[in-house]
This record gives structure tokens, C-alpha cells and sequence, in this order.
């Protein structure tokens, strides 16, 4: 992911993982897949488009009310680069209803259809 200005179609909901905590591969049990709420390399993965979010791991202080953008790393960010943000580059993915909690987390609204 980049600040390209080109869209992003949607939020994970499910982990993409190979093997799980012990280095087991999960191809040999799609039971422990489930309960670990992933997918396998190549199988379809639900992903949501729009609808609130606790997120953790966000870039910068958000604020209420504050942008949303798509981070370089895939993740979010409060924080766009000026310039990018008047050229159109940064990507903007949502909107925060309120700071990060003590723990980091925020309640994001994703809206990636605007």
C-alpha cells in the first residue's frame, strides 16, 4: 500500500496465514483455521467496505471527526503528508469517532465507497 491516490476496496476481516502458533500448517486442518478466524493463501476472504471498527495500531493522534487515511504499511493513519493531501495522493479510507483509548484503540468509520 502506498499513497497513490488509488482507491482501497476494503478492511480484512480474516487473518491470511499459513501455519498457526506452532508452525503447524493449517492446509491439514481447516477445523483450526476456522477457530483462528483465517483463510489460506489463495482461498477467498471476506472483507468489508464500509462500517465501524475498533482499530488498534493507528499512525498519529486522531481526533473526532478527524481523516482516515491508508497508511504505507496497509494500515491506517491520522497523519497525511500535507502535500499529499493537496495533490489528492493520500488515500482516505474513513473517518475516527474519537481518540485512541488507553490500549491504542479507536473507533474508526471505514467508508471505502466514497
Amino acid at each position: 500500500c502506498d499513497n497513490s491516490g488509488n482507491s482501497a476496496i476494503g478492511i480484512l476481516l480474516y487473518d491470511v496465514k499459513e501455519t498457526d502458533e506452532n508452525g503447524e500448517k493449517l492446509i491439514f486442518n481447516p477445523t483450526k483455521a476456522a477457530q483462528l478466524q483465517c483463510v489460506l493463501s489463495g482461498q477467498a476472504v471476506p472483507f468489508a467496505t464500509r462500517g465501524t471498527f475498533l482499530y488498534s495500531g493507528i499512525g498519529g493522534t486522531p481526533a473526532a471527526g478527524g481523516v482516515a487515511y491508508l497508511a504505507t504499511d496497509g494500515g491506517i493513519t491520522a497523519v497525511g503528508n500535507a502535500s499529499d493531501v493537496a495533490n489528492g495522493l493520500c488515500t482516505k479510507v474513513g473517518k475516527f469517532l474519537g481518540p485512541k483509548d488507553s490500549n491504542g484503540w479507536a473507533l474508526v468509520d471505514f467508508n471505502f465507497n466514497n
